[in-house]
This record gives structure tokens, sequence and C-alpha cells, in this order.
């Protein structure tokens, strides 16, 4: 880790949990600087599941991945807005990251090439800076990331599944996903997932998942995933939960309790940019200014009863389905 970066911070989720917006609120810290889901671009040479008795082999690894995390800059993990004054760059510098950012977008939709580039960033060398960073693509290996990382503090957001599953069905429908293969045909994933304990304890078998229904395998999907995770949480001490739902209702309460425990310092910004991303509901599926009590209940008004039955069939009595009173 370069010397201006001060320690790590990370959030974790699956997709469509509502990471993007609760990372920019805590990227409005003046002190943090913020990289955008960079192990979807720079991947670990980890598997995407680790069990217990694997996190030893993979340690090494991750430290190393960890060590030069900082170094990752093409477009999509330094290029997502909004952008916020930090404490290690200058006023012109912050605004020449911005044009220069905008152009690669541009020169990207000419060539794809471009978004793989690196972005030169400018700022003031000496100061430093907390390095946050957010993924979708760990949640299944926060237990190497503890591990390798005893310094770090991990956040792990988690969100009510049928509001998961209403939004990936949301964006299949509107093609937004970049995969042609819906994740709930993605086999090879749930292959992978069948090597956590719960999968294990319920005797599942890929033939069996094979068997279920689009919102069972939705279901089973969440449970995998969470179950691990809720575990994780409870073996290690840098890792906590958030659940979306609560930041979506209190998000000034909820912002507060992550900035204590990613120990950052006490500012204003995250209020202004509660007040700046709520005040009006974006409709656009990848957008962040949405009003958050519509987005946390958005499934209850277009899921069928019977689909949301079957998820919650499939996940009663877990840890993570008594989250959410289920």
């Amino acid at each position: 880790m370069e010397e201006k970066i001060s320690r790590r911070i990370a959030l974790i989720g699956m997709p469509r949990s509502g990471t993007t917006w609760t990372a920019k609120a805590i990227d409005s810290q003046s002190r943090v600087y913020y990289l955008h889901e960079p192990d979807s671009t720079r991947r670990m040479s980890i598997p995407h599941v680790v069990t217990d008795d694997e996190v030893h082999a993979y340690t090494a690894a991750q430290e190393q991945y960890l060590s030069t995390i900082d170094s990752v800059r093409n477009l999509k993990s330094v290029g997502r807005l909004p952008f916020f004054p930090k404490s290690f760059q200058y006023g012109w510098q912050t605004r020449l990251n911005s044009m220069t950012i905008a152009a690669f977008k541009i020169a990207s939709k000419v060539s794809g090439h471009v978004a793989d580039l690196n972005v030169p960033i400018l700022d003031r060398p000496k100061e430093s800076r907390v390095l946050f960073w957010k993924s979708i693509e760990s949640c299944a290996r926060l237990n190497v990331l503890a591990e390798a990382a005893p310094d770090d503090r991990f956040v792990f957001l988690m969100r009510h599944p049928c509001g998961i599953a209403n939004s990936v069905l949301r964006g299949i429908k509107q093609n937004r996903f970049s995969s042609a293969v819906p994740i709930y045909e993605n086999i090879g994933v749930f292959e992978q997932l069948l090597k956590i304990d719960t999968a294990k304890e319920l005797q599942l078998t890929l033939t069996d998942i094979e068997k279920m229904s689009i919102a069972q395998r939705l279901g089973i999907r969440w449970l995998l995933y969470c179950e691990k995770a809720v575990r994780d949480i409870e073996r290690y001490d840098n890792i906590t939960l958030s659940v979306y739902e609560n930041v979506c209702q209190n998000p000034l309460v909820e912002f507060e309790r992550m900035r204590n425990f990613f120990e950052l310092e006490k500012s204003n910004t995250i209020e202004r940019y509660v007040s700046e991303t709520t005040g009006s509901h974006d409709r656009g599926f990848y957008s962040i200014r949405k009003d958050p009590s519509v987005s946390a209940e958005k499934w209850r008004r277009e899921l069928q009863p019977e689909f949301i039955k079957e998820i919650e069939t499939v996940i009663k009595g877990s840890d993570s389905a008594a989250v959410f009173g289920i």
C-alpha cells in the first residue's frame, strides 16, 4: 500500500442491493478516495467462493491483491459520478480530473478499448487519504478478505431478497446487463455456491437447482450468499452488517453508524449527499437519485404474490431471512 493511503475500507454487497448509492455517501467524505468495483475489472486470483478451510491457502494472494488495489485507474473504477471535493486534491485538480474522465467516457463510446486504459488522476501526492472500494463480486469471500487484511474494515450490505429479485428481473427486461445469460441460469455460479456450508446442510445438488423455478433460484442464490456472509461476520470483528432497507428508512442514522465503523471524521457531507440524492426520483436503472423509500418497497407492488411466496419459502428459517422477519 502506498504511503499516501493511510488505510482501506470497503463496502460489499450482492448486485442490485443498493451498494452504489450507499458507497457514494461514504465517498462524499473529503479524505476518502473511492474505487468503484475494482475487482470487476482487475479480477482477484482467488475463487468466487472461499470456504473456511480454504482461507489460509488464499490469504497471501489476497494480501498481494489488496496491496496494489490503489493502482486501479480504469474508467469504471475512477469514473463513477458524482464527484466530490477532496482534501488530497486542489480544486483545479478535481475539475481537471472530472473533465479528463468525461473525455474518456466520450472516447469509450467510440472505442471500447478506451474503458480499459488507465485514467490519469491528479492529486497532492503527500496528502494521505482513506482508500474506499466497493464490490459486488466478493460476497462469498469476506472471510479471506478479513483474514488477509485484519486492519481493514468491511461493511456487508444486505437487501431483501425480493427487492434484489425485482431489480434483477427489471434489468433483464430492459437489457441492462452485459451478460447474455440471466443470473438465475448461470449454472457455473451455482456450482461454486454449492461449496457453501448452507448448501451442504440443505443437501442441495445442481439437479435440485436445475429443477427450481426462477423465483426459487433467485431465492436460493440470495440465501447462499447471505448465509455465508452472516457466518463470516460472526467470525470476524472487522466485518459488520448493514441492511439496505434500514439505510433507506433512516439514512442519516445508518450512514453515521457506517462512518463510525469506518472511523471516518465527522462532517456534514453525508447529510448534503442524502438531501441532494433523495429530493427527487429518477427512474433511470443505475441512477442514485431516487426516493429510497420508493426504491426499497417497489417489489411489493411489482412482484406477483406467488413469486414472493416462492422466494420466502426457499429462505424461510435461515438467519438471513430472520433479518427481514421471514
